[in-house]
This record gives C-alpha cells, sequence and structure tokens, in this order.
C-alpha cells in the first residue's frame, strides 16, 4: 500500500496543485470596493477617455498582493493563546458597479467576446493550416492535443466571465466586501466637504446590493484618500497637502493623499502595464450605469509617473495592515465566541439537535436568510478563517453549518459551503494518499450537484431562477473537473464536464465543456486517443451550431487523424465531408477539393444516391478550382495530390502519369474502381474492365465526354441489388 501510496502521489504534478491553491485564495481573497463620488466619478470618467488616464481602483490593483507581513492574528475564542502568522494577504479591489452579481446572458456575451479570436476568427485559417491535418499521424495529433490543452486559456477564460457573473450573492461571505477606500478629489472647497463627500460615500456603499438585500454584515472597515490629480489644474499639490493636514485634525486622522498623473510629458515611466490590472466589469447595465468601458487602450497610464505608484503601493500596504487585517481578526474573534457559546460542547449541541425540529416548520429559505442568522454568521467565521490561511477552523465551520441548511432547506447555501469544503480539501491534503483526496472532492462536488437540483425544484420559478440555477451548476461542474485535473485524476475529469453540457442551454457553453472533456483523456497515461476523438466530434457539432467555425474545423482536425489511424471508415467519411463545407465556405477552394476527395474514397459504405451527392460536390469544388487557378500554376505534385480517387483510366496510360482534373466520372459503388485507385496510387495502371463483361450489372455511369463505361457486378446476386466496394 505504501508502494501505491508513492505512485500515486508521485504522479500529481504539485505545479498543477500549487497553480490550483493560488487560483482559489485569490478568488476567496478579501473584498474591497473603492468609491468616489458622482460628480467626481463623471468627471474622472471624461478625463480618463481623453487622456488615458486609469481608473481608481485600476490604481491599486496592480499591488493587490502585500508581501512580508509576518503579522500575528489571534482569532481563535475557543484558545485565545492559539496565534497565526499572516505572511502575505491578496486584496480583490472592487469599483462598486463591479461588485454586482450579473446575469447569463451578461456571463453569455462577455465569455464570447473573451474567446472571440480563437473560436470565430477564420482569418488565421489557410490552406496550409485546413489541409495538415490530412497527412498528420495519431502521434503527432496527440502530441498537439496535450500542448493545446495545457496552452489555450479559452476554457479559463470563459468560465472565468460565468464564474464572475455569479459572484456577490447572498450567500457566499467570502464575496462579501470587507471595507471600502473611500476617493475625494482634493478639488473640493474646504475640509468640510471632504468630511461630508466621506460621509456620503459611507451611505453609498451601503447602498449595494448585497447590502440592500441583508445578506451582508454592514460593519465594515474604511480608508480615506484625498486624490489630488496633477492635469486635473483644480488645485496645486502644496494646496492639496495642505487640505489634508486640515482633514487630519478635523476627524479623518488616517486620511492619505494619492497623486495622479504627475508624469506631464506621458513618457510611460511608471514601468506598470495598466491594462493587465484593469477591472472588467460583467453586468453590462452596471457598466453602462457606471459608464465604465471595457476596451484596453495602449497608451492607458502614460501620465502615472514613478511616485505616482509609489505612494499607491505604500497605501495599499499601509491600509491592509493598519485597517483591514485588524478589521478581519476582531470580526473573526467575535464570530468565534458567539460559535463556542451557543454551538460547540455537549450541552449546546444538545439543544441545537433538540431545538431544531421545532424551528424547521419556520425554517428559512435561501433567500430569507441573512447576515444576522446563526449559520449566516457561522458560514462568515469559516470564509473568514479561509481568507487568513486557518483552513481546519474554516473546513470545521463549514460541516457545522451543514445540519442547518438540511434542516431548513436552504439547498443554495448547502451547495456552496460542500464547495467551499472541497477547497480547503485539496488546499490541505494534496500531499497525502491521492485516492482518499479524490474520494472527498467526489463526495463534496457530488453532494453539492445534488443540492443544486433540489434548488432547481423548489427554489423558485421563473426563466431567472432557472438561468441562475443553470450558471451556479456549469459553476460546481467545472470546479470539480478542475479540481480533479490539478491532482491528476484526468481520466475521472470528463465525467462533470459531459453531464454539465447536457443541462446548459448555450451551444458555445456546451462546445467548450465537451472540448475540456476530450483534452481530459488524451492527458492520461497511456492516452484515451478513441475517446478523445469522439468528445471532439460531438465538440464540434455544437460549435458548429453555434456558429463558431473556427472552433469547429479545429475540433474536426484533432479527431481525423485517430479517425484515419484506426481505420473508422464511417468516421474518416464525415470528417472530411464536414471539413471539406467548413473550409470551403470561408473561401479555401483546395483545401476543400482536398477534402472532398478524401471522402469519396471512403464513401463506398454509403448508397448510391449519397454517393452520387460527395461526387457532385467534388466535381464542383473541382471545377472552381480550375478556374480560380490557371493551369500554369498547377504543378505536377499539385495535380496528382487533387486527382479524384474514383477514376477510369484511359488504355494506353503509361506508368506513372499523371491524371488531370478533367477526367471525372460519376461512380456507383462498385469495387472494382476502388482498386483501380489503389492501382493508380501504387503507379501502376491495368487496362480497363471489358465491355459486357460476365457479370455485369448493367450500363455504367458516363464520361463528360460521352463514352460509356462498364462495371462489374458481384457474380450471382438478386436484381436490383448492387454490390458495394470495400477498403481494404
Amino acid at each position: 500500500s505504501s508502494r501505491a501510496r508513492a505512485s500515486s502521489i508521485a504522479r500529481m504534478d504539485p505545479r498543477d496543485v500549487a497553480a490550483y491553491i493560488e487560483r482559489q485564495r485569490a478568488r476567496r481573497a478579501p473584498c474591497v470596493v473603492v468609491l468616489t463620488p458622482d460628480d467626481d466619478a463623471r468627471a474622472r470618467e471624461s478625463l480618463s477617455a481623453a487622456l488615458d488616464v486609469p481608473r481608481l481602483v485600476d490604481v491599486l490593483r496592480p499591488f493587490r498582493v502585500v508581501d512580508d507581513l509576518n503579522v500575528v492574528v489571534r482569532a481563535d475564542a475557543e484558545n485565545p493563546q492559539r496565534a497565526l502568522s499572516v505572511r502575505a494577504l491578496e486584496v480583490r479591489f472592487k469599483s462598486d458597479s463591479g461588485a454586482t452579481s450579473a446575469t447569463r446572458d451578461d456571463a453569455e456575451a462577455r465569455g464570447r467576446d473573451a474567446v472571440a479570436s480563437e473560436c470565430f476568427d477564420v482569418s488565421t485559417m489557410t490552406d496550409d493550416t485546413c489541409g495538415r491535418v490530412r497527412r498528420e499521424t495519431g502521434d503527432a495529433c496527440v502530441r498537439r492535443a496535450r500542448t493545446e490543452a495545457e496552452t489555450s486559456g479559452r476554457f479559463e477564460k470563459f468560465f472565468d466571465a460565468n464564474e464572475r457573473a455569479t459572484a456577490f450573492n447572498e450567500c457566499e461571505a467570502f464575496d462579501h466586501a470587507l471595507g471600502a477606500i473611500l476617493c475625494v478629489r482634493a478639488g473640493k472647497s474646504s475640509y468640510e466637504d471632504v468630511l461630508q463627500s466621506f460621509e456620503d460615500l459611507k451611505q453609498q456603499f451601503l447602498r449595494l446590493p448585497v447590502f440592500a438585500t441583508g445578506g451582508a454584515d454592514p460593519e465594515t472597515c474604511f480608508g480615506k484618500v484625498l486624490v489630488w490629480d496633477a492635469r486635473d489644474g483644480a488645485t496645486t499639490k502644496e494646496e492639496a497637502e495642505a487640505l489634508l493636514q486640515r482633514v487630519r485634525q478635523t476627524g479623518a486622522w488616517d486620511c492619505e493623499l494619492l497623486t495622479l498623473n504627475s508624469d506631464l510629458e506621458g513618457t510611460c515611466a511608471s514601468g506598470v502595464d495598466w491594462n493587465e490590472h484593469r477591472e472588467t466589469v460583467i453586468s453590462r447595465a452596471a457598466a453602462e450605469r457606471a459608464g465604465v468601458a471595457n476596451e484596453a487602450s495602449k497608451t492607458m497610464g502614460r501620465y502615472m509617473s514613478l511616485e505616482d505608484v509609489d505612494r499607491a503601493k505604500t497605501y495599499v500596504r499601509v491600509f491592509v495592515t493598519k485597517t483591514l487585517l485588524p478589521h478581519m481578526e476582531r470580526k473573526l474573534f467575535a464570530l468565534s465566541t458567539q460559535i463556542y457559546n451557543t454551538r460547540k460542547g455537549l450541552r449546546n449541541q444538545f439543544k441545537t439537535f433538540w431545538g431544531r425540529s421545532t424551528a424547521t416548520a419556520t425554517a428559512h429559505r435561501d433567500g430569507e436568510q441573512g447576515h444576522r442568522s446563526p449559520e449566516g454568521q457561522i458560514r462568515l467565521a469559516g470564509d473568514l478563517a479561509f481568507m487568513l490561511g486557518d483552513y481546519d477552523t474554516a473546513l470545521a465551520n463549514f460541516k457545522l453549518v451543514h445540519s442547518d441548511y438540511k434542516s431548513q432547506s436552504a439547498w443554495k447555501r448547502l451547495a456552496s459551503s460542500y464547495e467551499a469544503m472541497a477547497h480547503v480539501y485539496v488546499t490541505t491534503r494534496h500531499l497525502r494518499n491521492k485516492a482518499d483526496l479524490k474520494k472527498d472532492i467526489n463526495h463534496a462536488y457530488d453532494s453539492a450537484m445534488t443540492s443544486l437540483l433540489k434548488y432547481e425544484t423548489i427554489g423558485g420559478v421563473g426563466d431567472l431562477h432557472l438561468a441562475h440555477v443553470e450558471m451556479l451548476k456549469a459553476r460546481s461542474a467545472v470546479e470539480h473537473a478542475t479540481a480533479l485535473t490539478a491532482i491528476g485524476a484526468y481520466r475521472e475529469a470528463h465525467a462533470p464536464l459531459v453531464s454539465a453540457s447536457a443541462f446548459v442551454h448555450s451551444d458555445l457553453r456546451a462546445a467548450l465543456l465537451l472540448e475540456r472533456a476530450a483534452f481530459a483523456f488524451v492527458r492520461c497515461h497511456p492516452p484515451m486517443v478513441r475517446k478523445f476523438a469522439s468528445y471532439m466530434i460531438l465538440a464540434g457539432a455544437r460549435y458548429v451550431r453555434a456558429g463558431a467555425i473556427a472552433a469547429a474545423t479545429r475540433c474536426y482536425s484533432f479527431a481525423l487523424p485517430v479517425s484515419n489511424e484506426y481505420g473508422w471508415s464511417a468516421a474518416v467519411e464525415h470528417l472530411n465531408t464536414t471539413l471539406g463545407r467548413r473550409v470551403a465556405n470561408i473561401g479555401h477552394t483546395k483545401a476543400a477539393l482536398e477534402f472532398f476527395r478524401d471522402a469519396v474514397g471512403c464513401a463506398a459504405y454509403l448508397p448510391a444516391d449519397a454517393q452520387t451527392v460527395r461526387i457532385d460536390a467534388l466535381e464542383e469544388f473541382a471545377a472552381k478550382y480550375a478556374s480560380e487557378v490557371p493551369a500554369e500554376q498547377r504543378d505536377a505534385k499539385g495535380a496528382k495530390k487533387l486527382a479524384p480517387t474514383h477514376v477510369i483510366v484511359p488504355e494506353g496510360t503509361e506508368k506513372g502519369q499523371l491524371i488531370g482534373l478533367d477526367v471525372l466520372v460519376r461512380v456507383r459503388t462498385e469495387s472494382w474502381l476502388i482498386k483501380r485507385c489503389r492501382a493508380l496510387d501504387a503507379g501502376t495502371v491495368a487496362p480497363p474492365p471489358r465491355e459486357g463483361g460476365e457479370g455485369a450489372a448493367g450500363p455504367g455511369p458516363r464520361l463528360r465526354g460521352g463514352e460509356g463505361v462498364e462495371a462489374r457486378g458481384g457474380g450471382n446476386r438478386a436484381p436490383g441489388r448492387e454490390r458495394r466496394g470495400r477498403l481494404g
């Protein structure tokens, strides 16, 4: 068993686990909202549009990770002497428009924009890239697929928009803002106006949807900033510093000064890529209301100087160490004390058990539970512990609240707590036995999906409710597959993705899920190439329905070499025909002709009328290619490559002689034609069969010149039955 455990741990890539843990910590980092007055916001937006000035929230986002803290936190009421060392903390800075949830249509639109270049842009497809898959081997296809699975980011980009659209709901406390940074321009006439603006911003902060519905705790911390813009021209820097001193003396002692756009020449001396850290607002209604544009600018932040950057970086560190961390410590200690006094111990457990039966009759559903409920406070304590890195306390709180959620039919909150437990499992148990870890992950996410199905049934009615549940189920399935992929369980990672593709209404979303499931098969050791090809074909079909021709062509190109390797005639014919149609629609006549030629060579299993359709398409594109490309530009190699498969070789043709595009005939399903095709490709030519020979099945198809061709039948066969060709 020790050898099996060692081998299972060795198959787990530490880099994948580290990337997963870092991503989950960033996703569940404490949220802080950056606020400006409405008039200042409008002025800042107009100034940003004219001068490429970053928004205030974008000024702070590049410095969201504060390292080398070494802060000791004591937040365990049961053991007050237990100390937790916080060495680094990441903060999620959001604007008031970004700290709101979005609809399924918003997530779909943002995800579609994120993958447009890889799924809808056909300008990158050329004749060489389209026809390369015809000559690719199965092993080369597997290597290319593995590289694509590890480097492509379209799946993460699309479902990151889906995840952010479900954020800032009432049941996940890690999305509730723990504080706000109140920003006021230094152009105010007096310090009284500045102080009044701070109070107005506090009320604006408490009007956020998550506070207005009662889902989040309004007891938060605040940071105060006086902003001086060098290009604004309303005041000088000395006047701003004098105003700051008056503000500090009259109540706002923790107010700081931020300077912007001090580089009047616009030399881009800050050394920060502001577009990389800019906030993207998923909700289109919130973005339009705030006047936020999601388009990037190459010259964004060119007026920011090194002094401006240093001031912003210093302020973030000061805010985290002096305001945010002390608030989180006090909050978690108060919640831990309340939980210890009411829920811990044998006596409290008996009281909770017997009292739950009477409380079940008046149980609060998901939408009616607020931050003041005992369950909401336990969940908040678990999320705060996760943010600070106390994963054992977080897991204990997530487990503690399960029985309450079940008794009150709060299925949405129960599903969210199961998902949080899975994140703790991967974070803390990735060095243990992989089989046990995989079992824990599957149990947590299966329980979460079961809870979401119950929430879909009894949680509400209407299209909005169903759309919201669909996003939650898709998020849970994607997180399940991501966790399994991180620990190296590629064989099981496809199952949640395939299940999620069945209940989503979007063809693009379902295609991405199926494509990701196919990549899970190819990352196995050894790769499961047949299942990989099968799911790639399914993904390509959904891409076609979504109008993503570039993505559909990519999926079919992955499946074609595998089908050729295993000799799947029906699949090869279908893939070549489909690829021929797809590339023909975007103007690649030469590549389409090659695909149709290969499709005709594998069409012997089809009925005569279906083969006629394939030949018609081949003739059509052969004539189109002959009309588009002059004869002197068709070299000998290209002429033989583009020669049709089913041809009648004229008598007297010498060995190795090229067959041009004008020697096209209509055929039925006679096997002797395919045999002559093999002889043609081998460079040997046999004389054509004698007309009226034994076993003739009747008059054959005619050449374009009007000559009749006889076809051999299959001996003593019943009238009306034709002999079908068979691939060798």
